[in-house]
């Protein structure tokens, strides 16, 4: 799935992690959150608030993935800053140079 994602507009995905991996690309996501009660019960999340790790619009009714769709199609981005705070806060370095990073920490650089 990693090869086809800079061919995607945006993400739609529930819990999953390649939502983190998606924020390189620093392009709206959308949650299906619909199940959110049930799923912090049954599995819960790796970290308190989960909310505030995802970036991008909830969709927890119909009207919400309409409204992201629609977003989509007209260009509008509301959350580019919260991407770059999660980014940020999870240790994403801009432009994705993580590998320069990983390099300077060997001491390969």
């Amino acid at each position: 799935i990693y090869e086809i994602f800079n061919h995607f507009d945006a993400l739609l995905t529930d819990y999953s992690s390649v939502s983190f991996d998606y924020l390189y690309l620093d392009r709206p996501i959308g949650y299906t959150l619909d199940d959110f009660e049930e799923y912090g019960r049954s599995r819960g999340f790796p970290m308190d608030n989960p909310l505030d790790y995802m970036p991008g619009h909830h969709i927890y009714t119909y009207d919400d993935f309409i409204k992201f769709v629609a977003d989509i199609s007209e260009k509008i981005d509301e959350y580019s800053s919260e991407r770059e705070r999660v980014r940020n806060e999870v240790g994403m370095p801009e432009g994705g140079n993580c590998y320069q990073q990983l390099l300077e920490f060997l001491g390969i650089n």
